[in-house]
């Protein structure tokens, strides 16, 4: 599972760059919604990134599902299950390292999240919630351990979206290709039809690349998730993507 509010944006950057500590702003509008989602970062001056990042909060979303509470839920049994079934298996120091890291940036992240819906009659409604992601974490003999803040707790149980896992084991350690599977995945943000490079770039938050660089890597994304037999098709044209199903 993989929190609503954050498919169809980049939630976090993709590369550990100092320009994108200050903070992350993405948008979307989609039946109504616009959605921003800016970061700040701790006194560490850092954000979490990467498909680390990205597959901790997929894990974190889904562990709360499952066990029905804030904490503290179990996200793996130890460092070894967890890096055995979630990333390339690669469990050296340096990934135990680049977890430990995550899962701080998780704790000492501020992050604000606005919605502005608008109604039928051009009504605004605006929601915002400010807070952290994580209040606490351990890893230890009884494995990785973490205590959801409330607000993150109800906005991750609160209708998450689901993701294929063959899909999700296609795409790991690619964090756009991830941004990617679960845009397709919420409907609602990703209806069938034709979406243009333009409103692709805002959604996730490529400004930092130029169109085509972004193109390249959404067309590589895509020849992963079809491969997979994803069951939603989603093919390059030009101008866009066009999504079925």
């Amino acid at each position: 599972y993989y929190p609503r509010s954050m498919a169809g944006l980049s939630p976090f950057p993709h590369r550990n760059h100092d320009y994108l500590l200050e903070r992350r702003k993405n948008g979307y509008l989609a039946n109504g919604k616009d959605t921003t989602w800016l970061l700040r970062p701790g006194k560490e001056r850092r954000l979490p990134f990467g498909s680390m990042a990205r597959t901790l909060l997929m894990e974190i979303t889904t562990s709360a599902c499952r066990q029905q509470k804030r904490g503290p839920i179990t996200v793996a049994n130890s460092m070894r299950d967890y890096f055995r079934k979630d990333t390339t298996g690669d469990i050296n120091g340096r990934s135990h390292k680049l977890l430990k890291e995550t899962l701080d940036s998780f704790k000492s992240t501020e992050v604000y999240l606005r919605t502005v819906s608008v109604n039928r009659d051009f009504e605004e409604s605006i929601t915002e919630i400010k807070g952290y992601l994580l209040e606490d974490y351990s890893i230890d003999e009884n494995g990785i351990q973490v205590t959801l803040s409330k607000w993150f707790y109800a906005e991750v149980v609160s209708n998450p979206v689901s993701v294929p896992l063959n899909s999700w084991m296609a795409v790991k350690g690619k964090s756009r290709a991830i941004d990617l599977l679960v845009w397709l995945c919420d409907k609602s943000k990703a209806p069938p039809g034709k979406h243009s490079w333009k409103d692709l770039r805002c959604m996730f938050q490529a400004q930092d690349i130029n169109a085509e660089s972004l193109k390249r890597q959404l067309t590589k994304a895509l020849d992963h998730l079809n491969l997979s037999c994803y069951k939603r098709r989603a093919t390059v044209e030009y101008g866009g993507i066009r999504v079925e199903g």
